[in-house]
């Protein structure tokens, strides 16, 4: 099968599209032939690998070869043992930390991240239902039209003075600031620490900083790897059909474009979310120049 290869830690060009064999199913497994995937700050943070990576998952090359956390496709075939799944169906969900999305077979199990795609989207849609980010002053309208009772403009005004205080805070990747958040937070209210984009010491006096404020009481400060739960996956789900959550797709890669899909993200400048079209069959074709 094709599949996007790191051998090396650096930049997008470390990735390269190869032959590779295809993965076997096991009696608990579903065989998903993969449409989408995406680059999400997962896939770019295991191909930098900066040294909180190398020691957790190797020194000199990323333990997983083939990138890509979340998928959607058509499920091939399934294990002896499998029961909610069968070939045919359509279906999204995340590999998570064993990756292996940007190819065109994966293996995910049954009891996995892994659930038949809402009827209101497309495979193409569903892939980075996962993904979300930050807003800045160019993404405020479009956050509001995605819903949002409040949309904070981050260059412009510091929620943590000037806004309500909240019972629950959750900080992707530490964007919003701890411990200093802390001051929009009522006592003894929630504070999700899910990610962490500084490097090993500021990640570690975070940690730190947070264990001291759960001890003492201040807030119930959570941080660690989410696991993922097959329920929450079915809760997005009625999320979609419903109309309530919606993936903004910004731009569309096919796969063998996928250093360049990886370069666009490194820019930190993208809107909404970068897909990457393992099966590009049904790509839409790009407007011509001029």
């Amino acid at each position: 099968m094709k599949a996007a290869v790191v051998t090396r830690y650096g930049p997008p060009e470390v990735l390269e599209v190869r032959d590779v064999p295809a993965p076997e199913p096991g009696d608990d497994d579903v065989l998903v032939r993969v449409h989408a995937s995406t680059v999400c700050y997962g896939d770019r943070m295991i191909r930098r690998g900066p040294l909180l990576v190398r020691l957790l998952g190797g020194l000199r090359r990323p333990k997983a070869s083939i990138l890509g956390a979340d998928l959607s496709g058509t499920v091939v075939s399934v294990g002896k043992n499998v029961t909610r799944f069968g070939p045919g169906d359509e279906v999204f969900g995340s590999r998570g930390e064993k990756f292996g999305g940007y190819a065109e077979f994966a293996c995910v199990a049954q009891n996995g991240f892994l659930a038949k795609k809402p009827a209101t989207i497309t495979l193409e849609e569903a892939a980075p239902v996962f993904v979300g980010g930050v807003c800045g002053p160019a993404n405020v309208g479009l956050v509001r039209s995605l819903g949002a009772d409040t949309v904070i403009d981050y260059t412009k005004d510091d929620f943590t003075r000037d806004g309500p205080i909240y019972d629950v805070i959750c900080d992707v990747m530490g964007k919003s600031g701890f411990p200093a958040s802390l001051r929009a937070l009522k006592p003894r209210g929630r504070y999700l620490l899910i990610g962490f984009s500084g490097g090993l010491l500021a990640i570690a006096g975070a940690l730190l900083s947070g264990a001291w404020t759960h001890l003492r009481g201040r807030a119930a400060f959570i941080a660690g790897p989410a696991r993922p739960v097959q329920a929450d996956l079915e809760f997005l789900k009625t999320l979609i059909e419903a109309g309530q959550l919606l993936a903004v797709i910004g731009r569309t890669f096919a796969l063998d474009d996928i250093v360049a899909a990886h370069r666009h993200a490194d820019t930190d400048h993208k809107v909404g979310n970068i897909v990457v079209l393992v099966d590009v069959s049904s790509m839409t074709p790009a407007a011509p120049a001029g």
